[in-house]
């Protein structure tokens, strides 16, 4: 089985050649076919069988595409960590050699009050086809805010307990 036949675009085809690739892996041949088809997946497989090109590969068929009028990204990529965004930013620049108005970024964590964040906002709108950014500060963000609730919530238990305290000191016998 060849690239070609998975019905990928010719300019995804030549970059993967490219690259050095010539047949998909098994989950890359079970994977693209379906998600070219608009199914959703949940793909498992040891690292280095090539899961990233497994979606990223339709992602960029969809790209070739002609483009509905609106601004933004096309596709937008969210992962847990750093790395792996970097990783899959390299995967759609790889693969998309060869497109046409294919522009991808990394978006950066940062708090939208920042001249970088406002940038990244922008640089979105205006520019970038694909986007690829990491969770983990939401993440950070949100496992803060539920420490925050914690301690609040441990701190109305000792509130009740110790009004529970006083109150049973003044029921009358």
């Amino acid at each position: 089985m060849s690239f070609a036949s998975l019905n990928l675009n010719p300019a995804i085809v030549q970059a993967l050649t490219a690259s050095g690739y010539t047949e998909p892996t098994p989950v890359q041949a079970k994977a693209i076919p379906e998600a070219i088809a608009g199914h959703d997946l949940m793909c498992s497989a040891p690292t280095g069988t090539g899961k990233t090109a497994a979606f990223v590969l339709p992602a960029l068929q969809r790209l070739a595409q002609p483009a509905k009028a609106g601004r933004g990204p096309r596709v937008l990529v969210l992962t847990p960590t750093r790395e792996l965004a970097l990783q899959v930013t390299t995967a759609v620049e790889k693969y998309s050699k060869y497109m046409n108005r294919v522009r991808t970024g990394e978006l950066k964590a940062a708090r939208a009050e920042t001249e970088a964040a406002l940038a990244d906002v922008a640089t979105v709108r205006e520019q970038l086809a694909a986007a690829t950014a990491t969770t983990n500060t939401d993440l950070d963000r949100l496992r803060a805010r539920v420490s925050e609730l914690e301690s609040a919530l441990e701190s109305a238990r000792r509130d009740v307990r110790r009004a529970g305290r006083a109150r049973a000191r003044c029921i009358p016998r």
